[in-house]
């Protein structure tokens, strides 16, 4: 048998929520039936590193390895009635923190939370939002911008944006509203609705070769790599509902090609 990996824990709560979810609107009862929800979450709450500064500015070596303590510090402080000043989060065991990781187990809880019903339904999880938020933007939040893998990398479009999954998950102020299970916000859930209502309509109207060609004509557009400049000024766009079709498209491949 594998270990655990709280990426593919993500993966798999979100896919079974997935499949309960309806085709629109908000969702409510529990869609992890036979799932052993307690020991998912005593493994992602204990994902949780406390993160100490090295005590010198100019170490050797190998990054941030040694400022990491054992998984187990972190529940000796939370025993003592300690908290860290900041907490990373890994997706194994033995492993350090990760700004990703802070997504994939912030994002799991939040996904069993609301597929509780959100509020006092949901695991009670014990997760030091306050120092993992602190980890995230003074510790991997990069001066250039964006968010690095570890403390002191360079950063990247993927933990970049990750990060402030993680950060929006969190209800950071100033972030919008965000789907935890799409992984995007509640606005671009609400546009690729808006354009598979569209599509639908047509299509009940008996509309389907229209429907078919724009499709594809959208699709070439896309494949020419205009697509993204055709929905913020709407050049070339015939409609309104011909935007709310790209931005649909543009979505599907987002999802069907992030890794």
């Amino acid at each position: 048998m594998h270990e655990s990996h709280a990426g593919y824990a993500y993966c798999a709560v979100g896919a079974l929520s997935l499949l309960k979810r309806p085709a629109e609107g908000p969702w409510s009862g529990e869609s992890h039936c036979g799932m052993d929800v307690a020991s998912l979450v005593r493994f992602l709450a204990s994902r949780q590193l406390p993160y100490q500064d090295p005590a010198g500015g100019d170490g050797d070596g190998d990054g941030d390895e040694d400022n990491f303590p054992q998984p187990s510090a972190l529940s000796r402080d939370a025993v003592a009635g300690l908290c860290p000043q900041h907490v990373g989060l890994n997706g194994r065991c033995n492993k350090v923190a990760d700004t990703c990781y802070t997504w994939w187990v912030a994002g799991t809880l939040d996904c069993l939370r609301r597929d509780q019903g959100g509020g006092g339904g949901g695991p009670d999880v014990k997760i030091a939002r306050e120092p993992a938020r602190r980890f995230l933007l003074e510790k991997t939040q990069h001066v250039i911008g964006g968010f690095s893998k570890n403390p002191g990398g360079p950063p990247d479009v993927y933990h970049a944006y990750l990060g402030l999954a993680a950060l929006a998950a969190m209800e950071e102020p100033g972030l919008k509203e965000f789907d935890v299970t799409l992984c995007v916000s509640l606005q671009t859930v609400a546009n690729i609705e808006a354009g598979r209502r569209g599509l639908l309509k047509r299509y009940s109207a008996g509309d389907n070769n229209m429907a078919s060609d724009k499709v594809v004509r959208l699709g070439e557009l896309m494949a020419g790599c205009e697509a993204e400049k055709l929905v913020g000024n709407g050049a070339g766009l015939e409609t309104a509902e011909d935007g709310q079709l790209l931005e649909l498209l543009l979505a599907g491949r987002m999802l069907l090609t992030r890794t």
